[in-house]
C-alpha cells in the first residue's frame, strides 16, 4: 500500500479527531436534560477513542509501524467494540431527545446495554472460543464467526433510532419539533452510504468519515433550534415567546389577548427529593401538559426560565381566563398520570390581558404580579388546613 494512503487515511482520523473534541467543548448543559448531555458526551469520547484505535490499525497494518498479525487483529477487534459503545450512546441520547415513553423506566440505560455487556464478555472469551476472533497456532488472526453478527447487532441501535425518529417527524405537528426528529434520520444516512463503500473499496476510513458527518450533523441542527427553542422541554424559548407577543400586541382583536405566567409549585422540594434529574422530568412534565393545552387554544407555549413557563393566547368572549387556566391544570395532571414516574406536579397561573399601549414587559409583570398573589393565597390556604 503506497504511504500516501497511508498517511491520507491517518490525517482523517486526526482531522475527526481534533473536530470531534472541538465539538465536545461547545456542548453545554442547555442543550438538553442531564441524561442526554452525558450521551452524547460519551458518545464522542467514545469516537475519539475509536479513532485512535483506528489509526494505530491503519500504521501496522499497512507496516509503518512494526505490529504483528495478532496485536493489528485486536486492535482491529477494539475498533469493533468501541464502535458498539459509540452506537449505545447514540441510542440513549436519541431515544431521549424523541421522549420515548420507556427512557423514563428506572433501569432503561442498563437494560438498553444488555446487547454492549454481551459483546464485552464474547470479546473476553474469544480466545478461547474463537466466536469473535480466532489465533491460530502459527500465530495467526482470523475473524470469528459472530464478528459480522456482533456488527449487525450495533448497527440496530442506529437504525431503531432512524426508524422510530421518522414515525415521531410523521407524527408532530410542530415543524420545529418534526425538523428536529428529522435529523435523527439523517444521523443514520452516512453509516449506510459510507458502509457500502467500505464493502466496495475495502480499507478507506469509513466509519469515522460517516460518525463525524452524523455528529456534525445533529450538532448543527441542535445550534440551529437552540435558536428558538428551549432544549430541556421541546417548548418556544424566551426570545422566540417575546417575538410572538410583540406580533399580537400589533394585532389586538375584539378576542382578547392573554399572557399567562406558569410556575412550578415547591420545584425546590422537587429537586432535592429526586434530584436534578427528576427536577428536570418535572419541567418536562409541565412542558407536555402546557403544550397539549395550548394546541387545543391555537396559542403558544414557552419556557420563560427556571422554572417559570409563558403561554399567550387569543381567549373568545364565550371563553373565561379561568376556563383557560383550568384546561392547562388538567394537561399537566393528565401528563403526569400517563408518566410512569409517579411525580405529580402542580402549578400557579398568573394571567394578564392585553391593551393597547402595552410592551412585553409591562404584560409579563401584570401576570407576574397575578402568579404571586395565586401563590400567596396557595400557601395560606395550605397553613390554614395543616393547622385544622
Amino acid at each position: 500500500m503506497p504511504i500516501e494512503f497511508v498517511i491520507m487515511y491517518v490525517i482523517v482520523d486526526v482531522f475527526c479527531f481534533i473536530f470531534s473534541l472541538v465539538i465536545f467543548t461547545k456542548i453545554t448543559i442547555d442543550m438538553g436534560t442531564e441524561r442526554e448531555v452525558r450521551a452524547i458526551r460519551r458518545l464522542i469520547v467514545s469516537f475519539a477513542l475509536y479513532l485512535v484505535a483506528d489509526a494505530i490499525w491503519a500504521l501496522g497494518v499497512y507496516g509503518v509501524l512494526p505490529l504483528s498479525e495478532i496485536a493489528t487483529g485486536l486492535i482491529e477487534s477494539l475498533t469493533m467494540f468501541i464502535a458498539g459503545f459509540i452506537a449505545y450512546f447514540w441510542f440513549v441520547y436519541a431515544e431521549n431527545r424523541l421522549r420515548a415513553p420507556y427512557v423514563n423506566y428506572r433501569f432503561f440505560t442498563q437494560i438498553a446495554a444488555i446487547p454492549i455487556v454481551a459483546v464485552a464478555l464474547l470479546y473476553a472469551t474469544s480466545y478461547f472460543t474463537g466466536f469473535v476472533f480466532v489465533i491460530g497456532p502459527d500465530g495467526t488472526y482470523a475473524n470469528g464467526p459472530l464478528q459480522l453478527l456482533l456488527a449487525i447487532a450495533f448497527l440496530f441501535y442506529v437504525f431503531y433510532t432512524a426508524v422510530h425518529a421518522l414515525a415521531c417527524c410523521v407524527r408532530e405537528k410542530s415543524s420545529i419539533r418534526r425538523r428536529e426528529d428529522l435529523s435523527y434520520v439523517w444521523f443514520a444516512i452516512p453509516p449506510l452510504v459510507f458502509g457500502v463503500l467500505d464493502v466496495l473499496v475495502h480499507g478507506m476510513p469509513s466509519i469515522a468519515i460517516s460518525v463525524f458527518s452524523s455528529i456534525l450533523l445533529v450538532f448543527m441542527t441542535s445550534q440551529d433550534l437552540r435558536i428558538n427553542t428551549d432544549a430541556l422541554t421541546g417548548l418556544n424559548n424566551r426570545r422566540r415567546a417575546t417575538e410572538y407577543i410583540e406580533d399580537c400586541l400589533d394585532e389586538l382583536s375584539d378576542d382578547r389577548f392573554v399572557v399567562f405566567i406558569i410556575d412550578a409549585d415547591y420545584f425546590k422540594e422537587i429537586n432535592d427529593t429526586f434530584g436534578h434529574a427528576g427536577g428536570d422530568r418535572a419541567l418536562q412534565l409541565i412542558a407536555d401538559g402546557l403544550r397539549r393545552a395550548m394546541d387545543g387554544h391555537h396559542g403558544l407555549a414557552a419556557r420563560w426560565g427556571g422554572d417559570e413557563f409563558l403561554a399567550a393566547v387569543f381567549v373568545a368572549p364565550e371563553q373565561s381566563i379561568d376556563d383557560v387556566k383550568r384546561s392547562i391544570n388538567d394537561a399537566i395532571a393528565v401528563a403526569c398520570e400517563n408518566s410512569d414516574e409517579g411525580q405529580v406536579v402542580s402549578v400557579s397561573i398568573g394571567a394578564a390581558v392585553a391593551h393597547r399601549g402595552d410592551t412585553v414587559v409591562s404584560l409579563v409583570a401584570e401576570a407576574d404580579r397575578a402568579l404571586y398573589a395565586e401563590k400567596a393565597a396557595h400557601h395560606a390556604s395550605v397553613a390554614r388546613r395543616s393547622r385544622a
